[in-house]
């Protein structure tokens, strides 16, 4: 059956009667209007008691909402460059999921072309905190060593917080040497901006 418009007479005639069913109006209430369906089941719609139809109950009744869900960002620019992060976070976790927080947003994890970068200089991609370099000597990232990240990850699964890892794909400027690449000069003039 279709659903009549919210302005229709019939639905207005029924928010009328719920109105002054509930007092709404402003006038002394009579007892509450029976409901004209039959129904063999007891209901404890709150729309009900107060004598609705069950046609109005439909129509009135909110649809499901999807529970809200709570990110947390776990990091900021200035975080100490002491690798221990991970284990910070990995001990908060439990409070964290009592406060109420459903997925913690991590920094970029890969190894950074500065020892205390926060991974948006992206040295490798695939170096979680495990390998030494020379110019990097603790084998962790800024936040932790892979094993402290592994941890963290247990941990969050452990009380249901999601992780959302922030990946920083197309940054690429950490690297060990310079590299000769091709460039073709242009003029300052291009044909779509003289169609401007």
């Amino acid at each position: 059956m279709p659903r009549d418009s919210p302005s229709s007479p019939s639905i207005m005639k029924r928010i009328g009667s719920l109105a002054s069913s509930l007092n709404l109006s402003g006038s002394p209430t009579k007892s509450p209007r029976k409901s004209t369906s039959k129904s063999t089941s007891k209901t404890s719609d709150s729309h009900a008691e107060v004598g609705l139809d069950v046609e109005t109950r439909e129509y009135l009744r909110a649809p499901e909402v999807p529970e809200n869900k709570t990110l947390f960002q776990a990091f900021e620019w200035d975080l100490p460059a002491d690798q221990k992060h991970y284990d910070r976070l990995t001990d908060a976790i439990p409070q964290l999921k009592a406060m109420g927080i459903d997925k913690i947003w991590l920094p970029p994890g890969c190894k950074a072309a500065e020892p205390h970068g926060n991974g948006y200089d992206i040295y490798d991609p695939y170096d979680l905190g495990e390998f030494a370099k020379e110019w990097h000597p603790n084998a962790g990232t800024k936040f932790g060593d892979k094993a402290s990240l592994i941890r963290l990850t247990a941990a969050a699964k452990q009380y249901s917080v999601g992780l959302v890892w922030d990946a920083v794909i197309n940054h690429r400027t950490g690297a060990e040497r310079k590299e000769v690449c091709q460039a073709v000069e242009v003029s300052g003039q291009s044909e779509f901006m003289s169609r401007l």
